[in-house]
C-alpha cells in the first residue's frame, strides 16, 4: 500500500519542479547563412544552453546566426510564468525605461523555443539582419553539459 502513494507523491512533486521534462543542457540546430557579398552559405550553429537555478527560475544563454554573419545574443535569469513557460525581461539599453526586451523560453511537442515576445529584444541582442523570433532547437538535439552555464562572449 505505501508503494502507490510513494509513486503519488514523487510524481506530484516532479510536475511542481522546473520543466515537466529535464531541459537543464544544450540544445542545437544548423542553419545555412548566406553572405551577401559572395552569394555564399555556410553552415553555422545556433544554440541555446539552460541550467535550473531553482524551481521557479533557469538561467540561460541564447546564440542565433544570420543573413552576413550577424548574430544574435540573449542571456541571463528568467523567471517561471506557467509549468513549461520561463520568462526573461531586459530592460533597453538605447531606450532605458521603454521597449523592455520579454522572451519566453517554452517547449513544444518536439521543441525547446526562444520567443522574442513583441520583437523589442532585437534593438540590444542583434546584429542588423539578425532576428530571434521564434527560434526552435529539437528536444533530440539535447546535450548534458558538465559545467556551469555562462555567455562565452
Amino acid at each position: 500500500m505505501r508503494i502507490p502513494l510513494i509513486v503519488s507523491i514523487l510524481i506530484a512533486c516532479m510536475t511542481d519542479t522546473a520543466f515537466s521534462i529535464e531541459i537543464d543542457g544544450r540544445y542545437e540546430s544548423t542553419v545555412e547563412v548566406l553572405n551577401l557579398e559572395s552569394g555564399l552559405e555556410s553552415a553555422m550553429v545556433n544554440f541555446l544552453e539552460v541550467e535550473t537555478l531553482n524551481q521557479d527560475s533557469i538561467y540561460f544563454v541564447y546564440e542565433s546566426w544570420h543573413t552576413n554573419g550577424h548574430a544574435c545574443r540573449l542571456y541571463g535569469s528568467a523567471k517561471k510564468i506557467d509549468l513549461d513557460t520561463y520568462e526573461y525581461v531586459q530592460e533597453n539599453e538605447i531606450l532605458p525605461k521603454k521597449n523592455y526586451c520579454t522572451a519566453r523560453i517554452y517547449k513544444s511537442d518536439t521543441s525547446i523555443i526562444v520567443e522574442d515576445v513583441d520583437g523589442s529584444c532585437r534593438a540590444d541582442n542583434c546584429g542588423a539582419r539578425g532576428e530571434i523570433g521564434k527560434s526552435s532547437f529539437p528536444l533530440n538535439s539535447h546535450k548534458n553539459i558538465s559545467t556551469p552555464v555562462v555567455a562565452p562572449w
